[in-house]
């Protein structure tokens, strides 16, 4: 078993956390019949499911938040489904989605579903409600104006978003504001803001010589009780300790990405069952427990454990209170977690418990979801107010953990925007403007402020829309994200992440098929004809043309920079 192929290919199940795109949910309905014409809301029954939806208020005079009240019964004898919620503008934008799996159903049992939804601007949204089997299987029923809501007044609206096929990183500086104080960096944290990517086994050498990064980063993935987890990927947990050996000998920081809960059994890519299964835990706090030991016997030496990727915004969004989460921690009976509660904010200082009694060098890294909130700023382009609220949220959310996290972790999007364009059909919804790069800064400063902890973007797809070798074929797909920050002389982008709070830009695809700075194609050095402009011949057989290293070794040598 190839560890680090293995890791990329559970990185795919991360779906099953996110709220579904909308172009996955086209694909799933395809050959269903979906009116699009209602005028009135509407009661819908299909294969046994009814469903049916209100708004309180139902309208506003003011940009504000509305309660969306979901009803689901069914016929069927007993029954287990996925509720889901999206809203729409009126062009037919997604501007907001909500999904509740595995949910228990009983004869004739009519279960009511909350969604608060918070307007962007002024308009008019449909609601729309399916319910699908659980994990987003079949679909049994769906309702395509289950309830509308107006929103009327004079509200500003944020500026139209252009999306482009393909378009080189924008030159208008993001507007957000710097902060008039930010908290103190992790301990033992470089004073510049360090780049970094995601690295295989016996990697490290290479990468920093051939880019200079301070960090590189792994999945430990595979489950905690299906005998493919990475404890197994080498005997006795020792592949986490030889990707430390080696990074410590090459000069970088090694990052894991603990993704064990959602791959574990009995949930099998559901994480709900397999959170409150004392059995499974056991095993889960039995293997965190090895990570923290395999960590610890590097004294001395940093080691960045990020928590988790996903869950935590899964979680918030199935109860905004997580107490009232059901997590087995200290029923597992395990001596170090006696007296910590069985729920989320026991599972969130548990890491904080083995590490301290067994790794003190390690620094716990929470994970941010920005649509953990319920609304995905990427896809309604709130207004600043707006933005900084979710923020706020985001953090309050975060707070009610007490957990004992150093840093945090978040993302712009796991693959690139040509990846979603061309594989998934999103119309090029996926491409960031100045404008969605200003929001974001802005969501993650008023995050940082409110929480006191900076933050680490993870992920960053690769693509580019320079190099000929990028023509939006596998593995050779088209982004902006690294020449917008890499690729500004002026640095004024990477200067506003820096004001906003972020010490650390960590690249790497999410799935197969999406841009790698390597050969990941195997095709060696590529110049196909230029689709959109992209005319600079390749500097070598990377899948992205060589630019991401070419531009990272050019931030290093004109001196990183400062961190507040």
């Amino acid at each position: 078993m190839n560890p680090a192929r293995s890791a990329r290919r559970q990185t795919l199940l991360k779906l099953a956390y996110v709220l579904i795109p909308l172009t996955l949910l086209t694909a799933v309905v395809i050959g269903v019949f979906i009116p699009r014409s209602h005028s009135e809301a509407t009661t819908i029954t299909s294969n046994g499911w009814t469903i049916a939806a209100s708004a309180s208020p139902a309208s506003l005079t003011t940009i504000g938040t509305a309660a969306i009240e979901t009803k689901v019964s069914t016929s069927a004898t007993s029954s287990s489904a996925l509720v889901f919620v999206q809203v729409s503008d009126g062009s037919g934008t997604v501007v907001g989605q909500q999904s509740w799996d595995a949910q228990a159903f009983k004869r004739n049992q009519s279960r009511t579903f909350s969604y608060s939804f918070v307007t962007p601007r002024t308009g008019t949204y449909r609601v729309k409600v399916g319910i699908f089997a659980p994990a987003w299987g079949q679909l049994y029923a769906w309702n395509d104006n289950a309830t509308t809501i107006t929103v009327s007044g004079s509200s500003p609206t944020p500026p139209a978003t252009v999306v482009p096929t393909a378009t080189a990183a924008p030159t208008v500086v993001p507007t957000t504001a710097p902060s008039s104080k930010l908290p103190p960096l992790p301990a033992n944290w470089p004073t510049t803001l360090q780049l970094g990517m995601a690295d295989a086994p016996n990697g490290a050498a290479a990468l920093k010589t051939s880019t200079g990064v301070r960090f590189r980063y792994q999945y430990l993935a595979g489950g905690v009780n299906t005998g493919g987890g990475w404890a197994n990927w080498n005997p006795n947990g020792s592949f986490a300790s030889n990707y430390i050996q080696e990074s410590v000998a090459a000069g970088i920081t090694p990052v894991f990405s603990y993704y064990q809960i959602l791959q574990s059994a009995p949930g099998n890519g559901d994480a709900t069952p397999n959170l409150s299964n004392t059995s499974t835990m056991t095993a889960y706090f039995n293997d965190v427990k090895l990570f923290m030991q395999k960590a610890g016997a590097f004294n001395g030496t940093s080691v960045v454990l990020h928590v988790e990727p996903d869950m935590w915004g899964f979680l918030e969004q199935q109860n905004a209170d997580p107490t009232r989460v059901n997590v087995q921690v200290a029923s597992t009976g395990i001596p170090e977690l006696a007296g910590l509660p069985n729920n989320a904010v026991g599972l969130a200082q548990a890491f904080g418990k083995l590490r301290d009694r067994y790794a003190p060098n390690v620094l716990l890294a929470y994970h941010l979801s920005v649509w953990g909130t319920g609304t995905d700023i990427g896809l309604s382009k709130p207004t600043d107010s707006v933005v900084q609220s979710l923020g706020r949220q985001a953090a309050q959310y975060y707070q009610s953990l007490h957990g004992s996290f150093d840093l945090v972790f978040s993302e712009f999007s796991d693959r690139d925007a040509g990846f979603k364009q061309a594989v998934y059909g999103d119309g090029g919804a996926s491409w960031w403007t100045a404008a969605d790069f200003s929001r974001n800064t802005l969501f993650l400063s008023s995050f940082v402020q409110a929480t006191g902890k900076r933050v680490v973007m993870w992920q960053i797809p690769l693509g580019n829309t320079t190099m000929r070798a990028m023509n939006n074929s596998w593995n050779h797909y088209q982004d902006n994200r690294v020449e917008w920050l890499l690729n500004d002389t002026t640095r004024a982008h990477l200067n506003a992440y820096v004001q906003a709070g972020v010490i650390g830009f960590l690249f790497g695809r999410g799935a197969d098929g999406a841009t790698c700075a390597c050969d990941g194609a195997g095709d060696g050095t590529t110049n196909p004809s230029p689709i959109n402009g992209n005319n600079t011949t390749s500097l070598s057989a990377d899948d992205d043309g060589g630019f991401f290293r070419s531009k990272v070794q050019s931030y290093y040598s004109s001196g990183a920079v400062a961190l507040p």
